[in-house]
């Protein structure tokens, strides 16, 4: 959704940007009124009415869904915990802070490179990690959990600079078909 909500603001700030610039032009005459009837132009183009209703229709409702998506995109809050700086050294010279969406992807790479993990997702909140890995379904949860808990251990959390924070790891696992899934 991030993804979204940057190219919705880019888009944004472009067609803002660009109809500005054609009011300042056309205002001081630069560029004259020729602008205005290409613009209409290029609208009655897209709405060609010489296109089937049906597909007018189906025209209007992608651009509706796109723009309730951007909409949307906006509203949606980012991520928690992503945004704020932590602490990490403090001196004469000035602090070392590290920003909570280094300390989510860290945690996440390092996860997802360790043998059975097939995703891992993690949510940073204050000093607490909250870990989320999904394993395949030959892996045995108790190896899984175990390096899992061994990769973001105390030396992790020294090398960020945050040797008080907190982790709590879930593991989700895909059971052979005809069970149910296990939680760990």
């Amino acid at each position: 959704m991030t993804a979204v909500r940057r190219g919705t603001q880019i888009l944004g700030i472009a067609v803002l940007f660009m109809v500005g610039a054609l009011l300042i032009l056309g205002a001081t005459d630069t560029v004259g009124t020729r602008w205005r009837s290409d613009v209409a132009d290029a609208f009655h183009d897209l709405a060609r009415p010489d296109l089937a209703d049906w597909a007018l229709a189906l025209i209007g409702a992608a651009g509706a869904l796109l723009g309730l998506a951007m909409l949307i995109s906006q509203l949606l809050p980012p991520r928690r915990g992503t945004h704020r700086m932590h602490d990490v050294h403090e001196d004469a010279n000035g602090a070392t802070r590290i920003r909570g969406r280094a300390v989510v992807n860290s945690a996440r790479r390092t996860l997802e490179r360790l043998d059975g993990v097939t995703s891992a997702d993690a949510r940073w909140t204050g000093k607490v990690l909250r870990v989320e890995v999904r394993v395949d379904d030959d892996a045995n949860l108790q190896t899984v959990e175990t390096r899992a808990r061994d990769a973001l251990g105390l030396p992790f959390w020294i090398d960020l600079g945050l040797a008080d924070a907190e982790m709590n790891l879930v593991i989700l696992h895909n059971a052979r078909a005809g069970r149910d899934k296990k939680v760990r």
